[in-house]
């Protein structure tokens, strides 16, 4: 999908589909909806279709072995192209990856489309953060470029975490149960942007900034994108301007929880 304008999307979840039915579900939500994946796998290339036992053998791949900690399945398809990656481990964080065409996102009805898809997916299966960007814009905000003397560069990753602060706001951004506890829900839903969606108690509050992102391009914040980070404090999110900056954490989510109180001696 390099060669296309592709939208990117990422989320942090703790969400285990070891469960009855979660597998299940989850490659349902990935094949039968807007996003239509057809073939699946255990890493790029995706070749393997679903079509027949294959849906059941990337449900298997999902839920992992019997008494497995962990599974990890990649979905793929052409109509409309994408790529949907998406993993658990038992007690631990995850990220979920995927590129999907941006043509998914064309024009405003395309936009409310995507918007609701995500929404459904999300208040399905919780992410405690999850954003969609052109990769352009996330390539920009999250890739710090060194050029040397003799033209060449490095690239290095940066901010792509909760390690301190929230990755930044995007497009869409979706902030989950512990985000919803701390800036607030109604708070959240009263943010100035385009659209804001209650995903539930568990799902929590996704928000987007613009209508279309067709604009948002090199990193630069768009102007409801701008607002939106002024409104719940800049320094709850990372800014590649100051790479080096120590933002705010938010408890259990981008700060570490406080040790339990120890107990009186008897």
């Amino acid at each position: 999908m390099a060669a296309r304008s592709v939208l990117k999307l990422f989320a942090f979840s703790t969400h285990a589909f070891s469960a009855p039915g979660e597998a299940e579900a989850s490659v349902d939500a990935l094949t039968d909806g807007l996003f239509a994946a057809t073939r699946f796998g255990r890493a790029e290339p995706v070749r393997q279709s679903l079509a027949g036992s294959g849906r059941a053998e990337a449900t298997a791949l999902l839920r992992g072995a019997p008494g497995a900690a962990s599974g990890t399945v990649l979905l793929a398809g052409s109509k409309p192209a994408m790529t949907f990656a998406v993993e658990w481990r038992r007690d631990q964080m995850s990220m979920w990856f995927a590129e999907f065409d941006a043509k998914l996102a064309a024009g405003p009805p395309q936009c409310a489309s995507l918007s609701a898809a995500l929404a459904r997916l999300f208040a399905r299966f919780p992410a405690q953060f999850a954003a969609v960007a052109p990769s352009a814009d996330w390539d920009a905000r999250h890739w710090l470029v060194e050029e040397f003397d003799d033209g060449g560069e490095s690239l290095t990753k940066v901010g792509l975490d909760l390690n301190g602060q929230l990755p930044g706001v995007f497009w869409w951004t979706l902030f989950g149960r512990e985000a919803c506890d701390f800036f607030g829900r109604e708070t959240l839903l009263s943010a100035p942007v385009a659209q804001a969606d209650d995903l539930g108690a568990a799902g929590g509050v996704a928000l987007r900034a613009d209508t279309c992102p067709q604009h948002l391009v090199g990193g630069q914040l768009s102007n409801t994108e701008s607002a939106l980070r002024e409104f719940l404090g800049r320094d709850y999110f990372f800014d590649i301007r100051q790479p080096q900056h120590r933002g705010i954490g938010i408890p259990g989510l981008t700060a570490p929880s406080p040790p339990p109180a120890p107990h009186p001696q008897s």
